[in-house]
């Protein structure tokens, strides 16, 4: 059984897009949706993925403050933060919180597998332009 991915976004758009880029894999799947906060936490509930894409700005919410909270309810839920803000204060707040990765936007498709299999060696993986941030 391929993992299961759950997307935690508010645009369609970048929602279609994660969807197509799993869609030819074998090995992931996209399994759920949620736009909100409290969808995140009932759609994971449900369908117990493997890994939680999370957006850090939800309605207009910064859902970095729900990290703990996820983290608390699903201790073995990998979350992937795919976002466009890239400032080091966040970049460190996200992996104090315990996220396994932090990928930015502007990521390809081999930036993603390279991050889910990363992850599934137990490693952190940040994108090439922010790893610095890891290091300092």
């Amino acid at each position: 059984m391929p993992f299961k991915i759950v997307i935690a976004e508010d645009r369609p758009i970048v929602i279609d897009g994660i969807k197509r880029l799993f869609n030819e894999s074998a090995d992931y799947g996209v399994v759920g949706e949620a736009n909100t906060e409290r969808v995140i936490i009932s759609v994971c509930t449900q369908l117990q993925p493997d890994f939680l894409v999370l957006d850090l700005n939800l309605g207009g919410k910064n859902s970095i403050d729900l990290i703990p909270e996820i983290k608390n309810r699903f201790p073995k839920l990998k979350i992937v933060i795919f976002s466009s803000y890239q400032t080091s204060v966040l970049i460190k707040k996200a992996l104090a919180l315990g996220v396994e990765a932090y990928l930015l936007k502007d990521a390809t498709k081999k930036d993603w597998l390279e991050a889910l299999a990363s992850i599934i060696d137990g490693k952190i993986y940040l994108s090439k332009s922010i790893r610095h941030v890891h290091k300092s």
